[in-house]
């Protein structure tokens, strides 16, 4: 009896551990446009692709947004939303809503309840960077942040004393943060706070997942960067030819 006892046991361990999968921790469009979903915790990261021939991308813990060639597709469990295109979007996806928004328009659709519906009142033209937290979008143009309750359509402008110069520039659910003479900066209503040195060759940064960020590199690397009130914290993610 002991014997069958220790048996079944080890077998439920087994079972148990066959089926344990690591949390998400966000997604990456690689140099050569894959689209990967990354899994574990900072210290041990794996990567899974998704697509490839992806332009851009932006994913939640729910919903999966990219672009590829002339299509925006939307992944939400096993429902797929899509609309053509051919213009490059920026995007930024929830937990239950997602908004892609043309930098050169300023046109901007948003993805509630199952369908996407074009806003009827388009944010300037030159969108620099979007996030989405709960139901609250935030747009970066140039020397202001524009936030809209995605559910009321409710705006408030919030200018800046000084206006974002560097290509390399992403919003935080509370500041900026962007490169300025290779130095890793936190920008806020008051300015801009130098946190650490930035490696060098930087060409763009994408929001990862709540806290942390993607840097590409121009050799096509990738980083995580986490960054806090005294520095900035990094790791390289999982290159394509580890996959």
């Amino acid at each position: 009896m002991r014997t069958f006892l220790l048996i079944t046991v080890a077998t439920l361990c087994l079972s148990a551990q066959v089926t344990l999968r690591p949390p998400a921790f966000g997604c990456q469009v690689t140099a050569t446009g894959a689209l990967r979903s990354l899994y574990g915790v900072p210290s041990s990261v794996f990567a899974e692709v998704v697509t490839s021939e992806v332009v851009s991308a932006s994913c939640s813990s729910r919903l999966t947004l990219y672009q590829t060639g002339d299509r925006v597709v939307l992944l939400s469990g096993e429902e797929q939303y899509e609309f053509e295109t051919a213009e490059p979007l920026l995007f930024a996806a929830g937990d239950g809503v997602a908004a892609a928004v043309s930098p050169s328009t300023g046109m901007m659709r948003i993805w509630s309840q199952g369908a996407w519906v074009e806003s009827p009142e388009p944010l300037p033209s030159g969108v620099r960077t979007l996030r989405l937290t709960g139901m609250s979008l935030m747009a970066l143009v140039d020397d202001r942040i524009i936030t809209i309750n995605v559910d009321t359509n409710v705006r408030e402008t919030h200018f800046l004393p000084f206006t974002i110069t560097s290509p390399v520039a992403v919003l935080t659910p509370d500041s900026i943060i962007t490169i300025v003479d290779s130095t890793w900066n936190r920008c806020g209503p008051s300015g801009c706070q130098p946190l650490s040195r930035a490696p060098s060759g930087v060409t763009s940064l994408t929001v990862l997942n709540q806290q942390w960020l993607t840097a590409h590199l121009e050799n096509g690397d990738s980083l995580a960067v986490r960054p806090s009130s005294t520095g900035v914290e990094s790791f390289q993610l999982p290159g394509e030819d580890r996959l």
